[in-house]
């Protein structure tokens, strides 16, 4: 019963979400901005796929109680917690309110909506010229609730649905070792990369949901020999998922179909089932990537602008960690997996030295107390970005490679083929040193883990207690590494979430009831670029859009010793006052 209703409702959640993308985009087309419709219409057809799954109306009930009431936490979890990301609170979140409000990026100008809005994104191309998936979920839910962080509550229900699908799919290779399929599940989901990002709007956690989804389809393809429509409405679900999320997930999936290829070429399969359905998925991309492709292609002269093509920007030199400036991709990717985890920059802003931080080489599973104390409570880790015991992860996995034993020919294809998908996709990308442009590589271990355990023919008592010795050893340094960096970011993300509060709680204890807010934005500063987009739907959310008022910037306010208006500025996000409050009639 448990596979059943975790495989429906994982089922379930992958086609809402994919349809609410999807009739969106589309609407766009036609001039309908989002609207509570396009997440109702996909809502109601989800309940009905559960109810033709459902062997009576109590066991209907059981699963949309789990779906709702699942949903409510997450929700809850969301708007209790906000995003201190610098990401998610300036470009994604940006783009998410500027939908909210009834952007048609087809037909209207980013920076011309953005002022509409009241809002002020530190650059407009993040906007105009990016994929934007999971902008337009997160901006369907803030469209529902009204409140702009609860658009993360789409991290907490894929993250869950991918816990339930893999779950599914692991569980028909080993069902008399349900703890095991537990277990793999499980950290499938505390990947590092999510746990940095479960509480923003940063989007990596979400490409390796869809790329994990997508790898495990194929798996539970191969296991069974044979696609039934269900596995072929999930594939084409999680490659559109894949593709729109961001230029490097369409990478990927082009890579994953011409290795799934030249596999099934090499197995001597018919290739016609599968070809059709890439077929289909490339319709959609088409059909719902108008904007960016063809926007792109329009306004830029390339579909994947700013990356490429004669106006190509480069956005990751600023990025690159300090000392890799003259590093191949090959030695900045091994440095990156064997040095301390640290959040080094080239680029780090005037002032900022800790942010130049040298990269340091170490021994596999040892810990620099010094640097240990909040690496992790960032977002986007630059260095060493998969956790403290990363290395030695990677290299007790490889070297247990030789000795892993399958118990049919199939089970070995499919390894070697998550294998290689994981493998190839990784080291394809030139930007692999930074662990968040790569959140599949974290599969790597778990593959080993698993496929491992499943070993039941072992030669003699010996071999058998070296290869649970060494398997446990590799399970329990994933697990730690994954607890230690829960420890470091959650209670850090509540401590800052309280701090972002900390102005609206000065305004609540100043302002009177019939008081009005007179907001005022600083202009953008001549050395650095800095906005917070959530500061304006939070006023909105907690006083009224009517009680605001917008006026001009007063340079006088500076000079002046009455200080009547209240600086609003943000612990990590803002580092000087951009936004003036004043409270009066």
């Amino acid at each position: 019963m448990l596979n059943r209703y975790f495989y429906n409702l994982s089922v379930t959640i992958i086609g809402i979400v994919t349809s609410v993308f999807i009739l969106t985009t589309v609407g766009g087309l036609f001039h309908i901005p989002v609207n509570p419709f396009y997440v109702l219409i996909p809502l109601i057809t989800g309940c009905y796929y559960i109810k033709t799954k459902s062997e009576d109306k109590t066991d209907f009930l059981k699963q949309i109680l789990i779906l709702l009431v699942s949903t409510m936490i997450f929700y809850f979890i969301s708007v209790y917690v906000w995003d201190f990301s610098w990401d998610g609170r300036s470009s994604h979140i940006a783009t998410a309110i500027l939908y909210k409000n009834g952007w048609l990026p087809v037909y209207q100008n980013y920076r011309d909506f953005a002022e509409l809005c009241h809002v002020y994104p530190p650059s407009a191309f993040w906007g105009n010229c990016y994929l934007h998936f999971t902008e337009i979920i997160g901006a369907n839910i803030y469209k529902i609730t009204n409140l702009v962080e609860s658009a993360k509550t789409i991290n907490f229900i894929m993250l869950f649905c991918l816990f339930m699908y893999s779950f599914t799919v692991l569980d028909k290779f080993s069902q008399k070792k349900k703890f095991l399929t537990f277990f793999i599940s499980s950290l499938m989901i505390i990947n590092p990369i999510c746990i940095c990002q479960w509480f923003t709007n940063d989007i990596d956690l979400h490409i390796y949901t869809a790329f994990t989804i997508l790898l495990l389809t194929l798996i539970k393809t191969e296991n069974q020999q044979s696609a039934d429509k269900t596995d072929l409405f999930v594939f084409v679900c999680s490659s559109l998922m894949l593709a729109m999320t961001k230029f490097t997930g369409c990478m990927y999936l082009f890579l994953i179909c011409l290795i799934y290829l030249i596999y099934l070429l090499l197995l001597k399969r018919n290739i016609t089932k599968f070809l059709k359905t890439v077929l289909v998925i490339g319709g959609l991309i088409a059909i719902t990537g108008v904007n960016p492709f063809f926007t792109n292609l329009r306004d830029f002269g390339h579909p994947f602008h700013p990356l490429f093509g004669k106006n190509k920007i480069d956005i990751m030199s600023a990025g690159i960690p300090y000392g890799f400036q003259n590093m191949s991709n090959t030695e900045r990717f091994l440095r990156s997996t064997f040095s301390e985890s640290v959040n080094s920059m080239t680029e780090a802003y005037k002032g900022d030295v800790a942010m130049k931080q040298p990269v340091i080489l170490k021994m596999p599973f040892t810990i620099n107390i010094r640097t240990t104390l909040n690496t992790f409570c960032f977002a986007d880790v630059r260095v060493g970005g998969f956790g403290y015991f990363w290395s030695g992860i990677l290299l007790l996995s490889l070297a247990y490679l030789p000795f892993i034993r399958f118990r049919n020919k199939n089970e070995k294809n499919i390894f070697w083929l998550s294998f290689s998908i994981t493998i190839i996709t990784t080291l394809a990308n030139p930007h692999a040193w930074w662990a968040r442009y790569v959140p599949q590589f974290w599969l790597f271990p778990l593959f080993v883990l698993y496929f491992g355990f499943l070993q039941d023919n072992y030669k003699n008592l010996l071999y058998k207690s070296f290869k649970i010795f060494l398997l446990s050893v590799i399970a329990f340094s994933v697990f730690l590494n994954s607890y230690i960096i829960i420890k470091q970011n959650s209670p850090f993300s509540l401590f800052i979430s309280k701090r972002l509060q900390m102005a609206f709680d000065y305004i609540d204890k100043v302002k009177k009831p019939q008081d009005k807010i007179y907001l005022m934005k600083r202009p953008e500063w001549k050395d650095m670029i800095i906005a917070d987009e959530t500061i304006i739907p939070h006023l909105e959310e907690h006083y009224g859009k009517e009680n605001i008022v917008y006026v001009p910037f007063d340079e006088s306010i500076f000079t002046s010793d009455k200080q009547e208006y209240i600086p609003i500025q943000l612990f990590c996000i803002i580092y000087r006052p951009c936004y003036f409050v004043k409270i009066g009639e």
